[in-house]
């Protein structure tokens, strides 16, 4: 007698192991009933067709479902992960060291999380962790369209002591606030002066992404002068390495998600596997690490 969403808290109170994917209606209220869902444990989403035929939606609708279902496959079937014996794949992480053997890390300005398939879910837990005066404020990029990440700030707002909201053009960013990107545009970090603002754009995806990790982390870098807190959370591809390659040559903080609480163990693979991560850290850690960092302690 259950609706999905209500069956999936039911799931997550009962700590099933079940994986749930949603399949949404791309419309305002697809938006809010598919937050509601991955706030509740579904770990993610696919948008259901409805430009071309019957048999070209079904084809596209299986198509992504494959997609994500090889994702959470790779990463529930593998053998569990051994941090110890991660080598890093780049000589970045020799640069990395090099330049802070001569710049230690100081106070941080802004904290920027970026997250993808099973982000949410991850996103409320560290939110709600945090304290209400938090002396910075906090970015988030989540790979969501548009019309989704609206309802995502609204439910996050909801558990957090902190203010969540979506950006916007030319809003302000300030301590005590947490700032969840449009969805299909890019957050753009700007100086203004005495203040740092977010200015939406249009430019073209990288990889894959609008909004892109990478792109709003190379802006924070600039507009924050580096000292920024960087955490890498769940999601696939490696959307976030290139940024935090910038973080670290101008000697910010990183910290990875552990991979035994990663629905999916891509982005943070790809950050530590460049020898990028200063931290690798279990999400019931990641919170206080943070709060740790930002009153510089």
């Amino acid at each position: 007698g259950l609706d999905g969403v209500h069956g999936l808290r039911r799931m997550r109170l009962r700590g099933a192991r079940s994986k749930a994917i949603m399949v949404s209606s791309y419309t305002e209220e697809g938006g809010k009933v598919t937050t509601d869902a991955l706030m509740e444990g579904a770990v993610d989403f696919v948008l259901k067709p409805s430009a071309g035929t019957p048999d070209e939606n079904r084809d596209a609708l299986r198509a992504a479902l494959l997609e994500k279902l090889a994702a959470l496959s790779e990463t529930m079937l593998q053998s569990p992960t051994s941090i110890d014996i991660v080598e890093p794949k780049s000589s970045v992480h020799r640069v990395k060291r090099r330049y802070r053997e001569t710049v230690p890390h100081g106070e941080i300005d802004a904290v920027v999380i970026g997250a993808s398939t099973g982000g949410p879910i991850v996103l409320r837990k560290v939110l709600s962790e945090l304290s209400g005066d938090l002396p910075v404020p906090v970015i988030v990029v989540q790979h969501m369209p548009e019309q989704f990440t609206a309802p995502l700030a609204r439910r996050l707002n909801e558990v957090s002591q902190l203010d969540v909201v979506e950006t916007a053009e030319a809003r302000r960013i300030r301590a005590g606030g947490v700032y969840v990107a449009m969805g299909g545009k890019h957050s753009k970090i700007v100086r203004r002066d005495k203040h740092v603002i977010t200015h939406l754009t249009m430019d073209a995806p990288e990889n894959s992404c609008r909004p892109a990790v990478d792109y709003t982390l190379r802006t924070a870098a600039d507009a924050f002068d580096g000292r920024v807190l960087t955490v890498i959370l769940t999601g696939m591809g490696k959307d976030g390495t290139k940024g935090c390659e910038v973080i670290a040559e101008r000697g910010g903080r990183i910290i990875a998600q552990h991979p035994d609480d990663c629905t999916v163990f891509g982005m943070p693979k790809s950050v530590i596997e460049a020898g990028l991560a200063d931290s690798i850290l279990k999400i019931n850690r990641i919170s206080k690490e943070i709060e740790r960092i930002a009153r510089n302690r």
